[in-house]
C-alpha cells in the first residue's frame, strides 16, 4: 500500500503488474548497496573485482534496478510524451503529480534524457519508503516509552476512527495529535542526522555580533539531528528531547519547531506532504487497534548511527492487539 501510494503521487495514476516481495528485496539490496559504497573508502574500486564481496553487492543493486525500471520505465516515456504534446495525456492520470509537475516546470530535467529521469524516480521510490518507515518504527517505540500519550493517542484514534465513519479524510481531521506525533518522531529521529547544502551565492552570517563570509560554492553541513533538539528551535513548552506533540500545534512553519529532515529552500523534498501523510494514515491505524511494550532491559527508544539514523537492534518491541 506504501509502494503504491507513492507511485500514484509521482505520477498520478495507480500503476499494477509487479510483485511486492520483489519490491520490497530491491528496496534491501539497494540500501546495501549505499551503505556498502559510503562506508568503505576503497568499495567504489573493489565492486568491480569479479567474485568479491563488494562484486555480489553491486549485482544484486544493478537487479534491483532492474526491478524499479522494468515498472517505471515505460510510463515515465509516456509522460515525456505527454509533455512535448506528442499524444494525448492519459485520462487515468490525475493532475498534481510530482513527476508531471516537474516536466511542466523544469524543462531541464525532461532534458537529461530518461537514465537520470529513470535514477531520479529510483531515489524518490526508496526515500519515500525509507523515510515514513523509519519514522514509524521510532514512533512505536515512543508509544512505548511513553504510555500516558500512548493511552491517549490510542483514545483520539479510536473516536477520530468511529466517528468518521468509514471517511478517512473526517478521521483525519479529528486526531491531529496524531500527525503532530509523528512529526515528533522526524523531529527526534531523523532518518539523515546530517544533510550536506553548497551555497549558490556569497552569505554573510552575524553571530554574536561577529560576521562570517560563505563565499558561493561552500560546502555547508547541516546537522539536523543537534538543530532540531536544540532549545533554541524546537519551541514548545518541554526539553528539547522530550516528546510533545503541542510544539506542532501552531499553523505558521515559522512558529513550529525546526524540521531539516526533508531538507528545506528550493530543494526540500517533494515528498514531504506525501511521508506525512502516509504517517497519519498508518499511525492512526496502529494507534487504535496496538499496544507497544519495550522488552525486558529496555525502557526507552535507543537508536545508533550507520550513515542514516537507524533504531538499536531494528526496536525490539512486543505488539500486543488492544480488546477495548
Amino acid at each position: 500500500a506504501a509502494f503504491d501510494t507513492i507511485l500514484f503521487f509521482l505520477f498520478g495514476k495507480v500503476l499494477s503488474g509487479y510483485d511486492a516481495n520483489d519490491v520490497r528485496q530491491a528496496a534491501k539490496d539497494t540500501l546495501s548497496y549505499l551503505f556498502a559504497y559510503l562506508s568503505d573508502p576503497l568499495f567504489f574500486m573493489v565492486q568491480h573485482i569479479p567474485g568479491t564481496t563488494a562484486s555480489k553487492v553491486r549485482q544484486k543493486r544493478n537487479a534491483a534496478w532492474k526491478v524499479y525500471d522494468s515498472l517505471v520505465q515505460d510510463e515515465i516515456v509516456q509522460m515525456i510524451r505527454e509533455a512535448n504534446k506528442e499524444v494525448p495525456r492519459d485520462t487515468e492520470r490525475l493532475p498534481g503529480s510530482i513527476l508531471e509537475s516537474w516536466f511542466a516546470c523544469e524543462p531541464k530535467f525532461s532534458n537529461r534524457g530518461l537514465g537520470p529521469i529513470l535514477a531520479e524516480v529510483r531515489g524518490m521510490v526508496i526515500a519515500g519508503f525509507e523515510t515514513t518507515a523509519h519514522a514509524l518504527a521510532y514512533s512505536f517505540g515512543m508509544m512505548a516509552e511513553n504510555k500516558t500519550l500512548a493511552a491517549e493517542l490510542h483514545d483520539v484514534a479510536k473516536k477520530a476512527l468511529h466517528s468518521g465513519g468509514g471517511d478517512m479524510q473526517a478521521a483525519m481531521e479529528q486526531s491531529a495529535i496524531v500527525t503532530n506525533f509523528f512529526m515528533e518522531a522526524l523531529r527526534l529521529y531523523p532518518l539523515a542526522p546530517m544533510l550536506q547544502g553548497v551555497c549558490t551565492d556569497d552569505i554573510v552570517l552575524t553571530f554574536e555580533d561577529k560576521q562570517y563570509n560563505l563565499p558561493k560554492g561552500t560546502n555547508c553541513l547541516f546537522f539536523n539531528y543537534v538543530m532540531q533538539r536544540h532549545v533554541d528551535y524546537c519551541k514548545g513548552t518541554k526539553g528539547p528531547h522530550e516528546i510533545e506533540p503541542g510544539r506542532w500545534n501552531a499553523t505558521s512553519a515559522q512558529d513550529q519547531p525546526f524540521l531539516h529532515t526533508f531538507n528545506n529552500g528550493p530543494h526540500s523534498c517533494p515528498g514531504k506532504p506525501l511521508s506525512i501523510l502516509e504517517g497519519h494514515i498508518f499511525l492512526l491505524q496502529a494507534a487504535s487497534r496496538f499496544d507497544f511494550t519495550f522488552p525486558e532491559g529496555v525502557d526507552r527508544v535507543l537508536c545508533e548511527e550507520q550513515l542514516l539514523l537507524r533504531p538499536k537492534d531494528a526496536m525490539p518491541l512486543y505488539v500486543t492487539k488492544k480488546l477495548y
